[in-house]
Parts: structure tokens; C-alpha cells; sequence
């Protein structure tokens, strides 16, 4: 966020130079890979948790089943955007753009129809698939199971916040990703050109990164009410007394 910012308040990229380039790069999108990837993997793991608790009762199994894919899907995004990133190599004159964010955001391996073809299926689209499918399957494996195997009543009362949150994770993932992971891929298989409309892909990234912002208050709202309200209450109330201290002392002197 802070580059974006730097550049909305400039106009162009400062420093000029590559490596801020690829900093930027490898932030925006490491960090966002590690996010989606790891998210995806947790709307399924959701499921062993819930109907399969039997896989957690050993240590064994809490690695197998638990410590070990978090830490495989944590570092695989990292690694592989680090080594893209640096890696292939290309005409620098092509690369970078300092008047456009994100410099415009074309690395060498974006020349790589297959790097770049496996980059937009397996760690962009896929996983905000699965993140999409696993959350609706586990919303609505709980309700048969609730209602047609136990015969039990649904209490939506009771679900309500479950499934709010599981509804809401999934539009995020697949309102602001999708526009610019197919705008990629209709250029990859050349149903589109390159040259349709640069502004286009400066749009989708900007609706990308609500992904970021947006995803935090989801998880805080899905939180018991007593946790975050307590707690944000009185950290308002500390600045409020503050403030009021701070402009009586002013007004004092």
C-alpha cells in the first residue's frame, strides 16, 4: 500500500529504478498468492475439522493433516514468485514503465505462455474456485446432515453467522479476482490482444487489491461479539479520554 500511495500522490514511480520495480511485484503478488492459496486450502480443511476430526488426534496426523500443508502452501507461493520473478530474463527495455503503478507490471516470464498459463490457472483461478466451492459444499454438507441424516430442525438463527461469512468470502474472491484472472487468460489462448485497452488491466488491479482490504473485516465481524466489541470499545473510549485531555491541556495553556 505504500507504493500505491507514494504513486497516486506522485503520478509516476519514485525511486526509478528496478529493484523498487521488482519489490513491488514480488509484494503484490507473493503476498496475494500466499492469501488465496492458503485460503483455499483452509475452506477445505474446514471440512476434515468439522466431519473428519478423527485425522487430529495424534500428533502424527496434526502434522500430517494440519502443520505440514499450512507451512507447503505458505512457502510455495513465496518461493515460486521469487524465482519467476528473477530468474527468466528479457529486453529490460520492455519491462518496466515508471509513469504506470505497479510499473506496469509485465516481468519476463509473462513472455512464457506456459509459466504464464500455470500461474493464472493453478494460482489464481483454481484456488478461488475451490475457496468459492468449499465454502458453499461445507454450508450446505452441514445443513443435510443437520436436517435429512439427524432429522433435526435447522436453526438458521444459529447458522446465520456461518453462513454469512462463508457467502461473503466466497462474492469477495470471485467479484474482484475473476475480471482480471479471465482478462489473462483470453489474452494467453489470444482471444483477446494485448493492445485492446491498457486501461483495462489498471481497473482490474485496482479491484484486485479490495481483495486485501476487504477480507480482514470479514474474519473480524465473523469473531464473537464479546471479543472485538469490548475490545475495540475501550480502545475508542482511551482515545476519546486522550483526545479530551490533550485539547483541555491546550486550552489551559
Amino acid at each position: 500500500m505504500p507504493l500505491y500511495i507514494n504513486y497516486f500522490r506522485l503520478g509516476f514511480v519514485w525511486p526509478q529504478k528496478p529493484i523498487i520495480c521488482f519489490i513491488w511485484w514480488y509484494i503484490n503478488y507473493a503476498i496475494y498468492g500466499t492469501i488465496v492459496i492458503f485460503l483455499a486450502w483452509t475452506s477445505f480443511e474446514r471440512h476434515l475439522l468439522v466431519f473428519h476430526h478423527q485425522l487430529f488426534t495424534t500428533q502424527q496426523k496434526q502434522w500430517l493433516f494440519h502443520y505440514f500443508p499450512m507451512i507447503f502452501f505458505t512457502l510455495y507461493p513465496i518461493i515460486f514468485y521469487l524465482l519467476v520473478l528473477l530468474i527468466p530474463s528479457c529486453n529490460d527495455k520492455y519491462l518496466f514503465d515508471y509513469t504506470e503503478d505497479i510499473c506496469h507490471y509485465y516481468p519476463c516470464y509473462y513472455y512464457t505462455k506456459i509459466l504464464n498459463l500455470y500461474d493464472i490457472l493453478i494460482n489464481g483461478i483454481v484456488p478461488c474456485l475451490l475457496i468459492g466451492l468449499f465454502s458453499i459444499i461445507l454450508l450446505l454438507r452441514i445443513l443435510w446432515e443437520k436436517r435429512v441424516r439427524l432429522g433435526r430442525p435447522i436453526q438458521w438463527r444459529k447458522y446465520r453467522k456461518m453462513t454469512i461469512q462463508l457467502l461473503l468470502i466466497s462474492l469477495i474472491f470471485v467479484l474482484f479476482n475473476f475480471p482480471l484472472l479471465i482478462y489473462y487468460l483470453m489474452i494467453i489462448c489470444r482471444n483477446l490482444s494485448f493492445n485492446i485497452n491498457p486501461q483495462i488491466v489498471r481497473y482490474f488491479l485496482f479491484l484486485e487489491s479490495f481483495t486485501v482490504l476487504f477480507l480482514p473485516f470479514v474474519i473480524l465481524f465473523s469473531l464473537p461479539k464479546q471479543y472485538w466489541r469490548k475490545k475495540w470499545r475501550k480502545r475508542i473510549i482511551n482515545l476519546r479520554r486522550r483526545y479530551r485531555n490533550q485539547s483541555f491541556t491546550h486550552i489551559s495553556i
